[in-house]
């Protein structure tokens, strides 16, 4: 379960109290005080009502208190005395996000399958292509701001593997219109370990990613760099991104992979943006002769 962080605690008494109400009705009192910051104020939210920091948003009237805010004070923000501080709870800390990576703040699948890079390549269009080929999979994630953005392969991994205490984990619907994507969708439960990339996207080339893919669209697929991107800018996504792969799958391996290494190829790429705070991979399953 969620463990709580401690709760805000000031070196003086609390002036004042903030109504904190949630969408659907129940409510609770925040104790704050003039030097108490609006990041201290979800910490103490957080807190009172027993839910991770990162699944709470809050607004004011028709005003969101988003990104960006947590060091400047209640007053600052507008929450003073007498005012009702509305929050809300997400379901998750990812959400799909477009071709240049900006989130979509709701779980539509449909909008993730319209990336259109024109003269450049969708993220599937990324896996070598064969006879035998099960459907590819591919796809962009945000990760809320509030969430901890994965840094190590390991951490990779269990972000997309979701886990009760955090996030649901990232599911692929088998077409736009499924309303119950299941873990046949994705490769995730099959690996057992993810390995960096040490050499970034050029490391991909031989095995992952199609010879005939030029490296700047793959770059701008992967980075989500986004069509307009000058050469500087690209590098510089690229630069900000780290690149992952299969090390090894489970022996018992059944969702999306198979186990028998002597009749199947796997590609899987997946590159962390930091700087975009996305997670975007591609994978392909093919049956070898």
């Amino acid at each position: 379960m969620f463990a709580p962080p401690t709760i805000y605690s000031s070196k003086g008494a609390p002036t004042f109290e903030v109504e904190v109400r949630t969408v659907s009705g129940s409510s609770q009192r925040i104790p704050a005080d003039e030097q108490m910051t609006f990041g201290e104020f979800v910490v103490a939210a957080s807190q009172a009502f027993a839910l991770p920091p990162f699944r709470l948003r809050f607004a004011l009237d028709d005003i969101a208190l988003l990104d960006g805010v947590h060091q400047a004070s209640l007053l600052e923000v507008g929450i003073v005395p007498g005012r009702i501080v509305t929050m809300a709870v997400l379901s998750s800390g990812w959400y799909w996000a477009d071709m240049s990576g900006e989130p979509l703040w709701v779980r539509n699948f449909k909008a993730k399958t319209t990336y259109s890079w024109r003269n450049y390549y969708d993220l599937s269009d990324l896996m070598p292509k064969g006879n035998c080929v099960k459907d590819t999979g591919s796809g962009v994630v945000y990760v809320d701001a509030c969430a901890e953005f994965p840094a190590t392969a390991e951490a990779v991994l269990q972000f997309l593997l979701g886990s009760e205490d955090t996030h649901e984990p990232v599911l692929l619907p088998e077409d736009a219109m499924d309303p119950e994507p299941g873990w046949e969708s994705v490769p995730w439960r099959d690996i057992a370990a993810l390995v960096p990339l040490t050499g970034g996207l050029a490391d991909a080339w031989d095995h992952h990613v199609r010879r005939d893919v030029g490296w700047a669209a793959a770059a701008r697929a992967l980075a989500c760099a986004g069509p307009d991107a000058g050469d500087a800018e690209l590098e510089a996504f690229h630069r900000a991104c780290r690149f992952y792969t299969l090390e090894g799958v489970h022996p018992d391996a059944q969702d999306y992979f198979e186990a028998n290494d002597e009749c199947h190829r796997r590609c899987l790429i997946i590159c962390a943006n930091q700087r975009k705070r996305t997670l975007a991979f591609s994978f392909m399953f093919e049956f070898v002769d």
